[in-house]
């Protein structure tokens, strides 16, 4: 159980090296929050948005990586020269959401609570509003 995790040293976070797939613990925990899923042919879930997603991983006592966690992991797997957790931190097969969302304000939660639909809470950080809203980034010399 422990080889589908990665330890940042870092961060101090166990991160799945693998997405979310579709199981019997996945379906149940959707269930119980009366959350709709869908997945594709190798059962990685897909077209779920980003308020079930942070439903579903809390349901299961887990959470999404922020931006800078996000960082500080590739980080560390390249250290530790973990080829391996840098190439699925890298995928250009899929991507998954990170924690943190961008309000018109022009500051960002990280780690935000959901409140309802698009409704959040947690401590607001000034933030440099991303042009197009990007939801896939190449990380490569973008470390900072």
């Amino acid at each position: 159980m422990l080889n589908s995790y990665f330890y940042s040293k870092t961060t101090k976070l166990y991160v799945a090296r693998k997405p979310l797939e579709i199981d019997s613990r996945i379906k149940h925990a959707a269930l119980k929050k009366n959350l709709s899923l869908d997945w594709d042919d190798t059962g990685r879930i897909n077209f779920i948005n980003f308020d079930d997603a942070k439903i579903l991983l809390e349901t299961l006592g887990g959470q999404m990586m922020s931006p800078v966690e996000y960082w500080q992991v590739l980080k560390d797997a390249q250290e530790e020269d973990d080829a391996n957790m840098v190439e699925e931190l890298m995928s250009n097969k899929y991507c998954e959401w990170l924690d943190r969302i961008y309000l018109r304000d022009g500051t960002h939660i990280d780690h935000p609570k959901v409140l309802s639909n698009y409704m959040y809470s947690g401590k607001r950080l000034e933030s440099e509003y991303p042009h197009g809203r990007p939801g896939w980034f190449k990380p490569e010399s973008n470390i900072n």
